[in-house]
């Protein structure tokens, strides 16, 4: 797998507007397309016959580059993830389920952090954190009790003097500052790089008080640009919820306890709507929304570098950046960690801060391109095109989750329904919309109470007994 997401990181995508201009391009392109899309689909294939859906497309016009639709790439990333979580459960068994002592190191705020080993040497070893059952439900602390219901979200916010105000559903309240803001002349024009401190020398301030928030608070209304990045769970939660939040500035690593201080991170606002603070993220689509639910905080001035490097025709991951510009490997093994564990394992720790720890470098040099490149001129500089597209990213607003009894259904299961009878279909539509109903009655996931694939198996099987109902749900 590391060898070829290794090879797909480093395809290279400049020109490729360019070439594809030469027919003998774009079908060597097609026959690359129709190559992979096989062998996804028949890693689909390879699923137990119940769950097996076909991604393949019977109507592709014939010189057309065929694509997968945002249903069917999900269809892969399961089947994917269903066979790497496989084989971690094997590898878990194999090892007797035991974390290394290096993972069982936990550091709790307000601490400095070192991560060695034995032998001196830095990093982690193990196997990410799963999602653990045993963990306590941060939510039942929230002092503001979670409503799962299908009422349209109302954000409560604070404005930039500290005023707290209760807004409007489907309403953004900084849309018109958003809209008129001019970036401050230092964001527009090349500037010297600053490379990242160490990581080893760069000092780790852990925040779980309200007083050391404030002082956080304090500190970065200093700075001109902060890189951020948020650690979130959505498992054991119908809405989710942000655990971490990581800042970076040009000096230091910060590390926010969100369960902790949830009911305070508003205290922020000062930063996030400051016009003359940059606020860097990557990949920020859902980190957007997930501070609006969660703590509403809105961005102003802010700057998505996924978004510059879609913009470069170059690799979009945060890995790929990170070991482009700065060389380093970035382990992503905790990605899917269960981010809820408290006190925090070291490793985890030093996962979290390298998310934000390099951005603001990897930002420098982004715009440094970015100002250089001529691709957008009938645009205009293409810098400003994705200070644009960042513009649009934070105007998106949080919705929450709504159910349509009647076709929710057919867009979760899709081409899953084509072999089912009236009769079938009629039960994995009210399998599926009593999964919902009881997710957020219980507040978990949807997939935490029954996947997909257990419902479709009910559906397929008609089962008539406890037993049998039982057996299409393997694994509860």
């Amino acid at each position: 797998m590391k060898e070829y997401s290794k090879a797909a990181a480093a395809l290279p995508l400049d020109d490729y507007e360019y070439h594809e201009a030469f027919p003998g391009f774009r079908k060597r392109i097609r026959d690359h397309s129709v190559t992979l899309i096989q062998l996804m689909d028949s890693c689909c294939g390879l699923l137990p016959k119940r769950r097996r859906v076909s991604i393949l497309e019977e109507h592709t016009p014939p010189h057309a580059v065929p694509t997968l639709n945002e249903t069917q790439r999900t269809v892969v990333m399961e089947a994917i993830d269903s066979y790497l979580e496989n084989v971690d459960s094997l590898l878990d068994e194999v090892r007797g389920n035991k974390m290394s002592a290096h993972e069982q190191l936990a550091v709790h705020f307000g601490g400095e952090l070192t991560i060695e080993d034995g032998s001196g040497n830095r990093g982690g070893g193990g196997g990410a954190l799963r999602t653990s059952r045993g963990v306590m439900r941060p939510q039942l602390t929230f002092a503001t009790p979670v409503d799962n219901s299908d009422r349209p979200f109302t954000p409560v916010y604070d404005d930039a003097e500290g005023r707290t105000h209760t807004g409007t559903p489907a309403v953004h309240p900084f849309a018109e500052q958003i809209q008129r803001i001019t970036m401050p002349e230092g964001q527009m024009v090349h500037q010297a790089d600053t490379p990242p401190v160490p990581l080893d020398t760069c000092p780790l301030k852990f925040v779980d008080t309200v007083e050391g928030l404030k002082e956080t608070v304090a500190r970065l209304l200093h700075e001109t640009e902060i890189a951020v990045d948020l650690e979130h769970h959505d498992f054991y939660s119908y809405l989710g919820f942000t655990c971490l939040m990581q800042i970076s500035t040009r000096t230091e690593d910060i590390i926010i306890d969100c369960l902790k201080l949830r009911s305070s991170m508003r205290l922020l606002s000062s930063v996030f709507l400051h016009p003359h603070i940059l606020k860097v993220f990557h990949g920020a689509r859902e980190d957007v929304r997930w501070l609006q639910k969660d703590f509403g905080l809105y961005l102003i001035n802010f700057f998505d570098t996924g978004l510059a490097l879609q913009a470069l025709h170059m690799p979009y991951s945060l890995a790929f950046a990170v070991d482009h510009f700065c060389q380093v490997k970035l382990d992503k093994q905790y990605q899917t960690a269960d981010w809820r564990v408290r006190p925090i394992p070291a490793v985890m720790v030093h996962y979290a801060r390298q998310d934000t720890h390099y951005l603001l470098y990897i930002y420098d040099r982004l715009k440094a391109l970015l100002l250089n490149s001529e691709t957008r001129a009938s645009v205009g500089n293409l810098l400003r095109h994705v200070y644009q597209e960042s513009r649009q990213l934070s105007l998106e607003l949080y919705e929450k989750p709504r159910l349509d009894p009647a076709e929710s259904y057919k867009a979760a299961l899709y081409r899953s329904l084509g072999g089912l009878s009236p009769l079938q279909e009629t039960v994995a539509r009210e399998v599926f919309n009593w999964r919902d109903a009881v997710a957020r009655t219980v507040d978990d996931s949807p997939a935490a109470v029954l996947q997909l694939s257990g419902v479709l198996a009910i559906a397929c099987n008609l089962p008539t007994t406890v037993k049998d109902v039982l057996k299409c749900c393997n694994p509860i």
